[in-house]
């Protein structure tokens, strides 16, 4: 019976999702909210997850996926947009395919917004074509992505809004 439940307490354990805090977690300026990136075991193809929490709640805002590689965090930092406050994070894959003569590591900026008691995803960033790129070798001819930190996305969305 011992040797029974030993075999149950390590089966339980190896079968569970394992979670570990990636970045975070960061207190959201002029909120009261916090957001933390999590690596979670439970998700193989999307193993990154964004969480903005308040105490003793949790919210999966977005998950981020494989892309020919596992996703990194470069950057995580606030702002306010319209008045709101706004989370933006900066995410990369480093992408590595002979066949395409493709080796480059490839950057998107996410960005979002809260809208009432939730953050929710800023659309037009997503659809910014200048905030996600390849910077490296890409069909054969060097590539370079403007935006590789909090800095320079920061600089290009204030001189965008004017």
């Amino acid at each position: 019976m011992r040797y029974l439940s030993i075999l149950f307490f390590i089966s339980f354990f190896a079968n569970s999702a394992q979670e570990t805090i990636a970045q975070g977690p960061f207190k959201v300026p002029g909120d009261d909210n916090y957001v933390t990136i999590k690596y979670s075991s439970d998700d193989s193809n999307c193993p990154l997850t964004l969480s903005i929490d308040k105490v003793n709640t949790e919210s999966v805002v977005d998950k981020y996926c494989q892309e020919g590689a596992r996703p990194q965090i470069e950057s995580v930092f606030f702002s306010k947009r319209e008045h709101k406050p706004q989370v933006l994070i900066l995410v990369s894959w480093f992408n590595n395919h002979r066949a395409e003569n493709l080796m480059a590591t490839y950057y998107k900026v996410y960005s979002y917004i809260k809208t009432g008691q939730i953050f929710v995803k800023d659309s037009k960033i997503d659809s910014d074509i200048n905030l996600s790129g390849f910077d490296g070798l890409v069909d054969g001819e060097n590539v370079t992505f403007k935006y590789k930190n909090a800095a320079e996305i920061k600089r290009y969305l204030l001189e965008k809004q004017q």
